[in-house]
């Protein structure tokens, strides 16, 4: 069974897909560096639409190329987005 989390996932990595996929030749490294800014961007602001559809295009990179977004290395945005999105 498909959460709504993961149907809207699918929905982004399609669209994303289907506009060109951006960032398909980026290095992994650059493209690490990339979702890291934009997830740091959407903590900061996590109801901006604008950071929020960046990370979203980025993150769709990441699920097009079966690479898991390492999260290990925005552990602190994680918690300001985790904070801001409660405010």
């Amino acid at each position: 069974m498909t959460t709504e989390r993961e149907s809207k996932a699918a929905d982004q990595q399609a669209s994303y897909a289907a506009r060109g996929r951006e960032f398909e030749k980026l290095s992994g490294d650059d493209l690490t560096a990339r979702w890291r800014l934009a997830f740091a961007a959407v903590a900061d602001q996590p109801l901006e639409p604008t950071t929020e559809g960046l990370e979203a295009d980025l993150a769709s990179e990441f699920a097009l190329r079966g690479i898991e977004r390492p999260w290990h290395r925005v552990r602190g945005a994680l918690e300001r987005f985790m904070r801001n999105r409660k405010v």
